[in-house]
This record gives structure tokens, C-alpha cells and sequence, in this order.
């Protein structure tokens, strides 16, 4: 297992620290005191184990946080491990999410891990610092193996056993000894106090006398009883087996003569159920090719048909599979070609009728004629330029008009106005004047001849007035002029005006009539009257425009239509040809009751092809199966042959024949072993009964008496020929029971006199001194039984231990640390060759290159006693699988250069299994690992570790830094 990315997140000094790509062999860590090595080897050692609730941790800012990518070596996986506060390590697959036990990945516990694999300068010592008394065993265990921790509590528990029998029965075991001593007193005391009781009358001792007489009668009633019984319990035996016997002698005797004893060994007799398996197999192949040609005959009309047009269909079946698979895309092809001429002639309706909307002198020929105009953008941009222009004309001519009508307005009012100032010219006034002066004298004159003095006044005041107002009127008169020559100088203009509005709208008409004439050539073109407006013109021609456009797209999609009409009528064309073939050569006829059609776009055609494609795929397919099961049908018959030892067969008939044999050869050989099983079963059956221990006991307690030496077995063949018949047995066996209820009704008898005699005894005999002399006994004999009991106890237990201990270590001695043996070899320089665990196993003794012993470590120098064990911790870590990482901090610093060099050569082999972090702070260390690199040993990783943050460096960097 090797540990590929650690991100700390939070864990002492080391905060949001991340190691990417980490080597997975040598991991050198440097920096100096204080930078957060130690820090960095308890993320190590608790990664896979949880952190503990400990004061001794480098507290976390704010919560422990670890994540870890872990690659499994050997299922090639890679997992993510994360740690979180004094929470359960979390172990998912990397890219899955699937949460597994850390165990997993760590199989070894936590306080093995930590004081096996984590190496520190304080566990190079026989007892490491804060390793308590109780947890030097578990220590042991790690250290030596778990089988190795149980010889080492052995001695202890021999010297427990030894202690506990010493103080039950001393050195020596004697009954005067100890705890003995108390219970053999007090049998003595009972015994002569029973002693003294035991003086019996006279009657007591007949009753003894007789006493024995009738225990005499009894045990020979109970000897005679016992044959007796022997006796019946052999009977029984035979009369319950009297079958078995009897098949087994019939059985012995038929098996001699059976044919099943002289089958050759040249029949395989265990290839029978595969031979029966594989030959039901060729019968139902046989029956299914049977089948499958009636089939074909009867698709076909005739066997004979049938059997010419198999190997032609077989021939043929790459095409009528090709055909069958393209059928399904040639049928969508067909439909949609038809969906698309469908939506062609749709299109083609309505757009005769939109023309026929747009022109009702056009009719069905109104496409055509669309098709043939030449329509072209140009003229399109012409006809809007000249509705454009005919517009603007018409809009200019309005105008003109407008104005011309204003300027002949303003025209005639100045011509009225200068009739009106004309009038009121001076000439025209003094004649008035005039007038007005006599017509006022006059008047006077005519008054005067009345009234003097009235006419006189009115004649001189009129003709007064008169001068008056002539000589107002003559003051206005220069403002008059001045007026009727502005009023004829704007006539002028207006008069001017008129004349070049009058040609402008002469110009404008004549340019309209030209663009009346274009567009009416226009119009005839179009086919339309002349009376069309210019917009209407430029209307009609777009309509027409985009009818036309339909027309060239629905004429192009004719024409893919057409194309593609062509290249699927030949594909099925040549689908019609094959089928054509295939019914030529086969002598079959395709008669549908109608004549095949060729356009193979007709849908009757069409479903002709695919009716008569279907057919013959389906005869393809009856045809290769036909093959097929053919071929599987004789490659069964060559296994058959196979199975049965046997080359080649001669026919069909011999087939059946030779299988027929063989079969009946294995029934023989069948029934004989069956005959043989049987009669093994009832010689079982018989030897156990044989052998029970009722009938073992009865045999031998006959044959003592009557000084047979037969085995079971054979006296009960031998009782089974005494009775040729089974009733003369149960007579036998009846006769015998009657014997033994006798026996045991005089038996019975005997008993209860004796249990008389024994009660009248006991009463002669049974007194207060009696009784408590039986007592006292009884309780010595208890007491002694179980303090002797517990004695030999221990005294075996002891020795057990003894043995076991002397018999495992000169087994395992040799083996146990062979490979810390040669790892000590190696950085000792072969001074020290081998480590030998002591007895108890809690220290070990060392051989030297000369042959002699150091008994224990504590004779060691500082420098050897840590070069022992590492060697042993490092060799155990070699044994152990799987390869966890190993975690070194700085502990190879009592080391010389020579001893270094050695360690750090065995650490980098080490490295070639397991992943092994280095912590140190001394530059030299580093340089060995560098020295090592260059004598091409394995590559290592360096990384600078400065005040928790880590740096990826190089050896000599790290040297330079550490110095």
C-alpha cells in the first residue's frame, strides 16, 4: 500500500500543507527543530486509525482535517482516505464513492502499527519509553509474532502449576505431606472405630455364611444368564440379517458367472451418460433435419425440388440476407418517393390555381407559359422605377396644376385691380369736376330766382365743394400711378410664371406617355389590359415571379424525384432478378394470377417483390438450418464414435448398432457393479453388526467358553447354515427367550433373598459407632480424592507446560528471527550473526562471528542495542503483509558513518516493498541517501519541511539547507 497525495488541512504546525505525487519507495522529510517532523509522523501513524483524544497531539487550530489518496498495490485501486476532528477514518474508492472498512487498507491494529512501523530513537530499546508493563506483551507479540507472546507466558504458568502442587503435597507427593496429611488421619481413625463395631454375634455370622451361599447362586444364574443372553443377542443378529445373509451368499455366487465380470477394458464405460446425453442429441437432430426438409419439400412441392434447391438457397443466402436487410430501408424509400410525388402533383394543382387566380384567361397551359417567360430582376427594379417615376409625374402634375390654377387667380384679380385703379385716373376726374361745378351754379342759379340770397350761397358753396374735393383728388393721384405700375409688373410675372408651369406640365405629359408606353408593352407581356395602374403592373409581375420560382423548384424536385425513382427501381430491379433466377433455376413458376409489371414503382409490382423476397428468405433460412443442423448432426455421431473409443462407423445402421452394443455392455457392466455395490453393502451392514458392541461382547464371551477362535463374521455365516430355513431360526430364538425368562425369574428370586439377608445384616451391624466410623472414612476418602485430584492436576499441567515449551523452542529457535539475523549481519558487519530469544522471550541473547554468546542486551553498547532492534523491527516488518508504510524519525543518529551507510542500505531495500518516510534534521543522513541514489539504488523523494510548510526539494538543496 502506498500513500500517493496527503493534504493536512489543519494538525498542529502543518496547516493547508500538500504533498502531490509522493515516491513510492524513499520519502526523505528535513528540517530543522521545531519545523514539525514529529507533528508529521503522528499524521502518519494515526492516517489509517482515527486521531485519538490525547493531550500529547499537537492541538488543531480548529478541527483536525487529513485527506489522503492511498493506491492498494495489489487490486491496483486507488481510495481516499479522510480524517476529520477524533472521528472514524472515512475510506471511499477513488472516482466511485463506495465507503469501505480503513481495515482494509490497514489490516494491523493500532498499537502495532504505531510501535512497529513507527520507528523512533526511544523505541530502539527492549522496553521503549511509554510502553507500560501490561502492553510489553502486545509489544512481544508485534515484535516476535502473536504464536511466540503464548511460548513466552508458558514458563510463568509452568512455574504457577509447580507452586500450587508444592503446596498440596510437597516435594514428594506423600500422603503424610501437606494437605494429604488431615484426610488420611481421619480414614485411619474411622477405620479402627469400624474395627471396634464389627464384633458380630452368632447370628450375624450365619447370615453371613448364607449371604454367600446365596451370592454364589446368584452369580451363577447371572453367568448362565449372560451365555444365555450372548446366545439370543447372536440369534437375533442372524434372525434380523437372515435376508442380508442370504442375498450376500446369492450375490457371491452370481457375481462369478456374470457377463458383467468378462466387459473388456476397452469399453468406456464412464462415457455412458455422455454417449446416452450426446445420442438422444443426434436422434433429435436427426428428427429436427427430417422435419425441416418435409418443410422445405412442402413449400417446395416435391422432396425432389426440395433436395435441388437446398444447396442452391445456401449458395444464394449472403444476397437474400443482404436483400432482407436493405427491405425495410428500400420499403421507406419507396413510401417516401411516393409521399414526395404526391406532394408534387399537390403543388403542381395549386399552382394552377393561384395562376388561374391571377389570370383567368390563362388555363391549364398558364404553367407552361409561366415557365417560358423571362423574368428578370432588372426589369422587376425597371417596372417599380417606372410606377416609382408615374407616381412622382403624377404628384408633380397635380402640383403644377394647383399652382398654374393659383397664378390665373392671381392673374385675374390683378387685372381687376388694375381696371378699378384706371379708372381713377386724372382726366377721368376733371371732367368730373367740371360737371359738378355747373350742375352746382346751375342749381344756384335756378334757387336764386326764388330765394337770391339761398341760391346765391348754395352756388358758391357747391362750386366751393367741388374745388375742394378736385384738389383732394389730385393729391392721390401720384399713389395711384405708383400702384397700377407694381400691379402690371406682377401681371407680368404671374403671366410668366403660367407660361413656364404650362411647359413644365407639357414635359411632365410627355414623360408619362413614355413610361405608359413601356409599361404597356409591359402589360402585354404579362397579358394584361392596358388600363392597368403602374402599381398593379409591378403587383401581377411579382406574383408572376414567384409562381414562376415554385415552378423551376418543383420542376428540380421532379426531377431528384425522377432520379431517385430510377436508382430504386433498379435496386429492385435486381432483387426481382435474383428471385427470378432463383424460380428459373428451381423449376418454380411465379403465377399470382396477374403478369408482373415492370415498373417496380407500381405498388402492386412492389408488393410482389416483396411478397415472392419474404418466401425465399424464408426458404434461405429453412436451407441454412438444414445445413446447420446437418453439420451438428455429424459432428454428434464423431463425438459418439469418440466417446465410445471407435474411429469411423460404416452407415447409419451400424451407428445405431454399435450404440445399441455399447448400451447394452453398460447395463451389463452396470447391473454387475450394481450386484457388486449391493454385495459390499450387506458385508457393511453385516460388519456392523457384526462389530456392534452387544454382539462383539456375546462372540467373545461364547467363544471363551466354548474356545472358539472363528471371527464374528464367519460364526454368523456359519449359525445361518445350521438353519436352512427361517422358521427353524425363530423356533430356535423362541425356545431361548423361555430360557432366559427362567432364568431370570430364578435370578430375580435369588436377588431378593440376598437384599433380606443384606437388610437383616445391616441391622445387626448398623450402630451409632458403625455409622460414624463409615462416616469419618467416607469423608477422609472425599476429601483425599479431591486434594489428590487437584495434585496430579497441577503435577500434569506442569509438566505439559515443560514439554511444550522445551518441544516448541528447539523446533522454532533457528526460524525465528532469521530475517533480523541477517539484517543485524549487515549493519554490525557480520560481527553479530545471530538473535536469539530467551526462554521467556522478553530479552534476547546474541552469537558472535567467533562462536561465543552475549546472554542478554543490557551488556550491548548504546549503538548495537539500537542496531538489534531495528534489525528486529525491520525484519518483522518484512513478514508482515500487506506493505504498510514505514515511518523512521530520526533514530539511526547514535549510528557511525560506517554502521549509517549499512542501515541506510537496508532501509532502501526495504524501500523496494514498502513506502518508508525518513524524518531527520542531520545534513550527513541525507547525504547517504544521496550516495545511495547515485550506486543506482533505489531513487528517493526529498521535500524541506520549514516552520510547518513543506517545499519539494532535492538532495543536495536539502543537505545545503540542513547544514
Amino acid at each position: 500500500m502506498r500513500i500517493k497525495r496527503l493534504h493536512i488541512g489543519d494538525f498542529g504546525i502543518l496547516q493547508n500543507q500538500t504533498l502531490e505525487d509522493l515516491n513510492s519507495g524513499l520519502v526523505v522529510v528535513g528540517g530543522h527543530n521545531r519545523a514539525g517532523k514529529s507533528t508529521f509522523m503522528q499524521v502518519l501513524r494515526y492516517l489509517g486509525y482515527g486521531i485519538p483524544g490525547s493531550s500529547a497531539l499537537p492541538p488543531a487550530n480548529v478541527e483536525y482535517m487529513v485527506d489522503a489518496d492511498v493506491l492498494d498495490e495489489i487490486s491496483g485501486l486507488l481510495y481516499h482516505i479522510r480524517l476529520q476532528g477524533a472521528a472514524d477514518p472515512v475510506c471511499t474508492v477513488a472516482g466511485e464513492g463506495t465507503r469501505i472498512p480503513v481495515s482494509e487498507l490497514y489490516p494491523v491494529d493500532s498499537f502495532t502499527y504505531r510501535n512497529l512501523y513507527t520507528i523512533s530513537l526511544d523505541q530502539l530499546a527492549r522496553k521503549p519509553e511509554g510502553v507500560t508493563d501490561k502492553e510489553m506483551e502486545k509489544l512481544q507479540s508485534a515484535l516476535l509474532g502473536a504464536g511466540m507472546t503464548d511460548i513466552a507466558n508458558i514458563p510463568r504458568l509452568e512455574n504457577i502449576f509447580t507452586r500450587n502442587a508444592r503446596n498440596i503435597g510437597g516435594e514428594t507427593g506423600r500422603l503424610s505431606n501437606k494437605a494429604f496429611k488431615p484426610h488420611v488421619q481421619l480414614i485411619r481413625e474411622g477405620s479402627g472405630r469400624k474395627r471396634k463395631a464389627n464384633a458380630q454375634v452368632d447370628e450375624y455370622q450365619r447370615r453371613q455364611e448364607l449371604l454367600q451361599e446365596l451370592k454364589n447362586r446368584a452369580e451363577s444364574l447371572g453367568k448362565d444368564l449372560e451365555k444365555a443372553q450372548a446366545r439370543r443377542d447372536i440369534l437375533e443378529t442372524v434372525r434380523n440379517n437372515y435376508e442380508v445373509i442370504q442375498e450376500t451368499i446369492d450375490l457371491d455366487g452370481s457375481l462369478k458367472l456374470h457377463e458383467g465380470s468378462r466387459i473388456p477394458g476397452s469399453v468406456k464405460i464412464e462415457n455412458r451418460e455422455k454417449i446416452v446425453a450426446a445420442y438422444e442429441n443426434y436422434s433429435s437432430q436427426k428428427e429436427k433435419l427430417h422435419d425441416l426438409f418435409n418443410s422445405l419439400a412442402l413449400s417446395l412441392g416435391s422432396q425432389q425440388r426440395a433436395e435441388k434447391v437446398k444447396d442452391l438457397l445456401f449458395n444464394y443466402r449472403n444476397l437474400l440476407q443482404g436483400f432482407t436487410d436493405r427491405l425495410s430501408g428500400l420499403q421507406e424509400k419507396w413510401s417516401s418517393l411516393q409521399r414526395m410525388q404526391d406532394r408534387l402533383k399537390q403543388d403542381m394543382h395549386e399552382l394552377t390555381a393561384r395562376i388561374k387566380a391571377l389570370n383567368a384567361g390563362w388555363g391549364q397551359e398558364g404553367i407552361d407559359r409561366v415557365r417560358r417567360l423571362k423574368l428578370e430582376l432588372l426589369e422587376e427594379r425597371k417596372i417599380m422605377d417606372y410606377a416609382s417615376r408615374m407616381q412622382d409625374i403624377d404628384n408633380k402634375l397635380e402640383q403644377a396644376r394647383l399652382r398654374m390654377d393659383e397664378n390665373k387667380n392671381k392673374e385675374q384679380e390683378i387685372e381687376n385691380e388694375i381696371e378699378e385703379f384706371e379708372k381713377t385716373a386724372p382726366v377721368y376726374g376733371l371732367k368730373l369736376y367740371f360737371w359738378l361745378s355747373l350742375l352746382f351754379a346751375a342749381a344756384g342759379l335756378v334757387v336764386s330766382f326764388f330765394y337770391p340770397i339761398a341760391g346765391l350761397l348754395f352756388g358758391v358753396l357747391g362750386a366751393a365743394g367741388v374745388v375742394v374735393w378736385a384738389v383732394y383728388k389730385g393729391l392721390g393721384q401720384k399713389e395711384i400711378s405708383l400702384r397700377l405700375k407694381e400691379l402690371r409688373s406682377r401681371h407680368a410675372s404671374v403671366s410668366a410664371a403660367c407660361k413656364k408651369l404650362q411647359e413644365q406640365i407639357d414635359e411632365l405629359n410627355g414623360e408619362r406617355e413614355r413610361i405608359q408606353s413601356c409599361l404597356a408593352e409591359v402589360s402585354e407581356k404579362l397579358g394584361l389590359p392596358q388600363t392597368v395602374t403602374p402599381s398593379a403592373v409591378l403587383e401581377y409581375y411579382r406574383a408572376v415571379s414567384d409562381i414562376q420560382k415554385h415552378i423551376v423548384r418543383l420542376d428540380q424536385e421532379d426531377k431528384s424525384v425522377q432520379e431517385q425513382a430510377v436508382q430504386l427501381a433498379e435496386q429492385i430491379e435486381q432483387i426481382d432478378k435474383v428471385l427470378t433466377e432463383l424460380e428459373s433455376a428451381s423449376g418454380i413458376s411465379e403465377d399470382n394470377g396477374f403478369v408482373i409489371q415492370k415498373d417496380f414503382m407500381q405498388e402492386e409490382t412492389w408488393q410482389n417483390v416483396k411478397i415472392r423476397l419474404k418466401r425465399w428468405y424464408d426458404l434461405m433460412n429453412t436451407a441454412v438450418r438444414l445445413d446447420n443442423i446437418s453439420r451438428e448432426t455429424d459432428k454428434v455421431k464423431s463425438q459418439i464414435l469418440s466417446l465410445m473409443g471407435k474411429e469411423a462407423e460404416r452407415d447409419e445402421a451400424s451407428l445405431e448398432e454399435q450404440v445399441d452394443e455399447y448400451l447394452t455392455q453398460c447395463k451389463a457392466y452396470s447391473d454387475y457393479q450394481e450386484m457388486k455395490k449391493r454385495l459390499d453393502t450387506n458385508m457393511q451392514s453385516l460388519m456392523r453388526a457384526a462389530a456392534s458392541d452387544r454382539v462383539t461382547k456375546a462372540f467373545s464371551l461364547l467363544s471363551s467358553a466354548e474356545g472358539q477362535e472363528k471371527s464374528p463374521m464367519q460364526q454368523l455365516f456359519d449359525i445361518y447354515k445350521d438353519y436352512a430355513v427361517p422358521d427353524s431360526l425363530e423356533r430356535e430364538y423362541k425356545t431361548l427367550l423361555g430360557e432366559i425368562d427362567h432364568l431370570e425369574q430364578e435370578l430375580e428370586e435369588v436377588r431378593k433373598d440376598i437384599h433380606e439377608t443384606e437388610l437383616l445384616l445391616k441391622q445387626l451391624s448398623l450402630t451409632e459407632e458403625l455409622e460414624q466410623a463409615h462416616e469419618m472414612i467416607l469423608k477422609g476418602r472425599s476429601g483425599l480424592y479431591q486434594v489428590s485430584y487437584e495434585y496430579a492436576v497441577q503435577k500434569a499441567a506442569a509438566w505439559l507446560c515443560r514439554e511444550i515449551r522445551n518441544e516448541f523452542m528447539t523446533r522454532m529457535k533457528d526460524e525465528l528471527l532469521l530475517k533480523a539475523d541477517g539484517i543485524l549481519r549487515r549493519l554490525t558487519g557480520e560481527d553479530y550473526q545471530r538473535i536469539i530469544p530467551n526462554d521467556s522471550l522478553s530479552d534476547f541473547s546474541f552469537e558472535l562471528k567467533d562462536g561465543s554468546r552475549q546472554e542478554n542486551s543490557r551488556v550491548l553498547s548504546r549503538g548495537t542495542r539500537e542496531q538489534v532492534f531495528l534489525a528486529v523491527r525491520l525484519g518483522r516488518i518484512m513478514e508482515m503483509q500487506p506493505s504498510l508504510p514505514v515511518i523512521i524519525d530520526d533514530s539511526l543518529v547514535n549510528f557511525d558513518w560506517d554502521h549509517l551507510k549499512q542501515a541506510v542500505q537496508v532501509i532502501g531495500d526495504l524501500s523496494r516493498t514498502h513506502q518508508v518516510f525518513i524524518m531527520t534534521c542531520h545534513p550527513h543522513l541525507v547525504e547517504h541517501f544521496v550516495q545511495l541514489e547515485r550506486e543506482s539504488g533505489p531513487p528517493a523523494q526529498f521535500w524541506r519541511l520549514d516552520q510547518g510548510r513543506f517545499f519539494s526539494s532535492d538532495g543536495s538543496e536539502l543537505m545545503e539547507y540542513l547544514s
